[in-house]
Order: structure tokens, then C-alpha cells, then sequence
């Protein structure tokens, strides 16, 4: 009997130091997991940072990494808008400002502190220092630099390093989040300028921060902000700050821009700072954001093609409107004509272009809304006398580029209103840049507000049969 105690007592013996055993490994197996998971994500922190060159540097972003992963993120997030001979700088001082196709731009990546009613920015000092406060840079936050007519409307903003942190003013409100600061002056409530100058510009300095990043807006419009609110909005998830002369406040950030990345004319560049976005990114994100369901066209479709035809009024009008439409018609299009109330109503305008699979307008501004056709639609654009350039470099090139078809047509002298006023060998009708020398005030007098359109019909419908056999194809 006594026998058999011990044997049963030696069982339970061996199955408690099982089961502990299994525990143990159960801890360790979940010790292992954290440890795997924290080392991927740590992997994938760092392929992103293109900067680390060296043993010694990867040792100390790891083990920034593990002190304050937020903070190291946002410097990331920040480094991606510079170059990497920037880098080093940033690091150093905490500031960069780089400049890219004449647009300027500076990240800061230590705390700063904005004045919104005078638009000063106050850098916090690496270290104390006896030195006097001083003015480190002026710079003003919109993505057409080297043209005064749109610079005159844009706010400067002075950026001041403090000798020490108690010459800093105090902050009446902290964020946990960078800022980046833009204008909605220059040439913004165009709508070619609001996609070129700002709205792509925005997309492209922001979007990696995956909406933890707030707006700072000066030179603030309510009629643009209502307009592209949506796009705010998708952007950011807070509340954007009004730069205000009247009554301003000091805003406390961890690191921001000042500035917008820029790639051209309505460009999105792969190979450009940031790297990596596509037009097709840029485009899923506004089908997104106005939930916009053709992404791309079907080569074969029953339905009767529907043409979007950009109306003018007061310039560069289609003088025989209604004989182009009924041409149009002829040729087995439907028709639509967005009135003035849908071009202002991004959400209706959007929704009406993409159901559309071609567009047909004059040059001007209200064609920029080719952003919305599904893949594949086609483009006609008339091209005035003495706009060749513009229309070529703002839509003409970028069009391609965004997978849509491109078709001009060229308008003859005989088609132009400018006939009235001038004659066949006239400087302004047979060189057009003897026109802009003297000046674009008198160029834009007369071949962009002065100039109407009235077209020859049938060499047109040559121009729209064309676009019928892109479709098919």
C-alpha cells in the first residue's frame, strides 16, 4: 500500500514539472513571438530610413528606436521630403531647406513654435548659446516661386533661432503632430492652379504621414477651403489652423514643413522627392475620396459615348456651341454641359466627369478636371492663337502621363475672333512670343481675354471621329 502511495505521488510529481515545463515554454514561445514581431517592424522602420550607412548609425537609430519610437517616425516620416546630402544638415541643426525646380522648401525636425499672427517660427536651440536671436530664413509657402504675380499674394514667413529656450515665446497650444504650413493665395480659386500649385503639391508633401500631420493655412480663403474640404479632410485627421492676422495665438509642433513639394505641371514624378508615388496613386485617392466608381473604361460598351464639353463664358467662348454639340450628337455621342453651379461643386462636377469618357474644351482652367475621367477616357483640347505653350506644357504633355488620351485641335486664324482685329500677317497672329515680351499683362489681354473661338464644324467632326476610334481601342 505504501508502495503504491509513492508510485501515485511520483506521478503527480512528473505532471506538475510537465505542465511546468510546458508553461515555461509557452512564455518563452510568446517571448520569442514579441521578439520576432518587435525585430520586423524594427526592419521595416529602418529600410525606410535611406540614411544609414554605417554600423555606428544603425546602433543608434535602434536604440533611438526604442527610447521614443514616435518621435524617430515623424523624423523619418519628415527626411523622406529632402535629399540625402540634406540629411546630415538636418541632423545637425535640426533644419534643412532645399530648393527643386525653384520651389523652396524646409523641414524642421525639433520643436517649433508659430506665431499665427505674425507668422514667425521659432526654432528651439540645439544647445544654450550667448548668442543675439536671429532671423535664419524667410520663405513663403507656395509651390510657384518664380512668378511675382503670385508670390505678391503669399505671406512671407520668418524663421528665428532663439539664443536660448527662455527667450522662446510660451505655448498656448501643444500638438503631438507635425505641421505643414501652405498658402491659399497666389493664383488659388483657379482651378488648374488649385490642382497644380496646391492640391497635388499637398498630396505629395503629406500623404506618407498617413493623416497624423495637421495644416497650418495662411493667405486662408473660405470659398477654396469649402471647395477642396473633402481633400483636407482624406489628408489629415485634425482640424487645420487658420493663420490669422486679427487674432493670433503660439502653436507648439514637434517638427513640420514649411512649403510644398512641387513636380511640375500637374506631375506626379516616381523618381522625384518623395519617391515612389505614381499618377495612379494620386488619382485612387480622389476616386476615393469622392467615391467615384469607374476607375477604367471598358474597350467595348453598348451604351452611346458620353462626351463632357467644358462651356466658357466671358472668354475663349465657343462661339457655335450649339453646332458643335449637335455635330457631337451626329456622331453618336451623348452630350453633357456641367453648368457654372456644377463647376463649383466638386463633388457633382466630379461624379458627372466620370461618367463621362471624353472631354472636349477650350484651354483653359475647367479642362484640369480631366482628374476625375476613368483610365483610358480621351482629352480634346482646342488650342487658341498665341496659347501653343501653355497648352502644350499644362495639358498636352501631363495628360499621357495621368492614362488618359490626348487629341488637340488647332484653331486657324479664320477661326479666331482675333481676325476682327488684326490682320493674317499681323506680329500677333504670325509671332505670338514678340507678344509676350512685351510683357504678359498684354499677351494675356489679348489672346486670353480678348480672343473667342468660333470653329469650322467639319473639320472638327474629323478631330471627334478620331476620338470614337480611340475608344475602341
Amino acid at each position: 500500500m505504501y508502495q503504491k502511495k509513492n508510485i501515485i505521488a511520483h506521478k503527480i510529481d512528473n505532471r506538475k514539472l510537465a505542465m511546468e515545463r510546458s508553461q515555461d515554454r509557452g512564455i518563452i514561445s510568446r517571448k520569442r513571438l514579441f521578439f520576432i514581431i518587435s525585430l520586423i517592424v524594427g526592419i521595416l522602420l529602418l529600410l525606410s530610413f535611406h540614411d544609414i550607412s554605417s554600423e555606428f548609425e544603425y546602433r543608434i537609430v535602434y536604440s533611438r528606436m526604442k527610447q521614443d519610437p514616435n518621435s524617430l517616425a515623424m523624423e523619418l516620416q519628415l527626411s523622406t521630403l529632402i535629399k540625402d546630402e540634406d540629411k546630415f544638415q538636418l541632423k545637425r541643426t535640426g533644419l534643412s531647406c532645399n530648393s527643386e525646380l525653384e520651389i523652396e522648401i524646409c523641414i524642421i525636425i525639433k520643436q517649433v513654435r508659430i506665431n499665427t499672427q505674425s507668422l514667425n517660427i521659432y526654432l528651439s536651440p540645439s544647445h544654450e548659446t550667448t548668442q543675439e536671436i536671429k532671423e535664419i530664413k524667410i520663405i513663403k509657402p507656395y509651390a510657384i516661386e518664380n512668378i511675382s504675380r503670385a508670390m505678391n499674394k503669399v505671406q512671407q514667413i520668418q524663421i528665428i533661432q532663439g539664443k536660448n529656450s527662455k527667450n522662446m515665446p510660451n505655448c498656448e497650444h501643444s500638438h503631438m503632430v507635425p505641421m505643414i504650413i501652405f498658402s491659399t493665395g497666389g493664383f488659388s480659386e483657379n482651378a488648374f492652379h488649385d490642382f497644380n500649385d496646391i492640391i497635388i503639391p499637398l498630396y505629395l508633401t503629406s500623404r506618407h504621414f498617413r493623416s497624423q500631420v495637421r495644416f497650418l493655412i495662411t493667405d486662408y480663403r473660405l470659398t477654396w477651403v469649402i471647395k477642396y474640404g473633402h481633400i483636407l479632410k482624406q489628408l489629415s485627421s485634425y482640424e487645420f489652423i487658420k493663420a490669422d492676422k486679427s487674432n493670433g495665438s503660439i502653436h507648439c509642433f514637434p517638427g513640420g514643413v514649411i512649403g510644398l513639394k512641387y513636380h511640375g505641371f500637374l506631375g506626379i514624378n516616381s523618381s522625384m522627392i518623395p519617391k515612389g508615388y505614381k499618377f495612379d496613386d494620386f488619382r485612387q485617392f480622389l476616386f476615393e475620396t469622392y467615391d467615384l466608381k469607374v476607375n477604367k473604361l471598358m474597350v467595348k460598351s453598348s451604351r452611346r459615348p458620353v462626351v463632357v464639353l467644358i462651356s466658357r463664358k466671358g472668354s475663349r467662348m465657343l462661339l457655335n456651341e450649339d453646332e458643335i454639340v449637335n455635330m457631337m450628337v451626329g456622331l453618336g455621342f451623348q452630350v453633357r454641359i456641367p453648368t457654372p453651379d456644377d463647376m463649383n461643386n466638386l463633388e457633382k462636377l466630379s461624379s458627372l466627369v466620370n461618367q463621362c469618357r471624353v472631354m472636349v474644351g477650350v484651354h483653359g482652367a475647367g479642362l484640369v478636371n480631366e482628374v476625375f475621367l476613368p483610365k483610358g477616357a480621351v482629352v480634346v483640347q482646342f488650342i487658341p492663337v498665341g496659347l501653343m505653350w501653355q497648352s502644350i506644357s499644362y495639358y498636352a504633355e501631363p495628360t499621357p502621363k495621368m492614362g488618359l488620351k490626348y487629341l488637340e485641335y488647332r484653331v486657324g486664324f479664320d477661326e479666331s475672333s482675333l481676325y476682327e482685329s488684326y490682320s493674317r500677317n499681323d506680329l500677333v497672329i504670325i509671332n505670338p512670343p514678340s507678344v509676350y515680351a512685351k510683357g504678359f499683362s498684354v499677351a494675356k489681354a489679348i489672346y486670353l481675354e480678348e480672343q473667342n473661338l468660333r470653329i469650322n464644324v467639319t473639320k472638327f467632326k474629323a478631330t471627334m471621329s478620331h476620338a470614337l476610334e480611340l475608344l475602341e481601342h
